[in-house]
């Protein structure tokens, strides 16, 4: 498995470049007093996205600080 950094490194542009489409969709239809399918996609997808890279900077904290591997 990739490390947790470089698996957010990947992400990265595929959530907000390749997604680019979606937020703006969805910036411009609720400003207009309407949602589509765009707002749901763009908080789903930027919820789950960020949630995760919380959890994996977490998890790496707790693996650095806390559960201290053994040394040799």
């Amino acid at each position: 498995m990739l490390p947790h950094w470089l698996q957010w490194l990947l992400a990265t542009p595929v959530q907000f470049w390749v997604g680019r489409r979606f937020y703006i969709g969805g910036w411009v239809f609720p400003r207009g007093g309407n949602a589509n399918m765009d707002v749901l996609i763009a908080l789903g997808t930027s919820m789950a996205y960020f949630f995760s890279t919380a959890q994996s900077q977490y998890l790496d904290w707790i693996n650095m600080f806390i559960l201290k591997p053994a040394q040799p």
